[in-house]
């Protein structure tokens, strides 16, 4: 069975970030990951919005242009330092993003959106999130989405 383009683009990312020994290869494609150990990373792809005045005819049919998010959440503990140590995760994250920027050819016009940093629970038990969210373009046939047109 084939995997749509969006599933490939997240595990290139995710063999990307992999790269990051801080991770300890805790860097998965899906959102329903237990969190037992942590820092660890969850790479979703959250929405795709077709771009129809990009998309184009051929004679095997509509070429779509799929602008897409990529989302990279950083969970983490730390005693007393916790946006610090946050920080220090989403340069790594940064640095390795820019590294392929194509991830293969996957996506084009990769970019670094937005960032939030939350904290939840109490004290000691604290826990940050940091999500780097980035859009990227990428062509499909509209009868074949596992497969991304350069």
């Amino acid at each position: 069975m084939s995997s749509h383009v969006r599933r490939q683009i997240r595990e290139a990312v995710v063999t990307e970030l992999k790269k990051i020994t801080a991770f300890s290869n805790r860097v998965y494609p899906y959102r329903t990951t237990p969190h037992l150990t942590l820092p660890d990373v969850v790479v979703f792809t959250p929405e795709e919005k077709i771009i129809q005045e990009q998309s184009t005819f051929s004679a095997d049919g509509i070429i779509q242009m799929r602008e897409l998010s990529i989302v990279i959440a950083i969970r983490a503990m730390a005693v007393c330092d916790l946006d610090d140590t946050l920080d220090s995760y989403c340069v790594s994250v940064e640095e390795h993003m820019v590294f392929d920027d194509t991830f293969g050819g996957l996506v084009k016009n990769l970019s670094l959106v937005g960032t939030t940093v939350e904290i939840v629970g109490e004290l000691e038990k604290s826990i940050g999130i940091a999500t780097l969210t980035y859009t990227g373009m990428c062509r499909t046939a509209q009868n074949a989405p596992e497969t991304s047109i350069p």
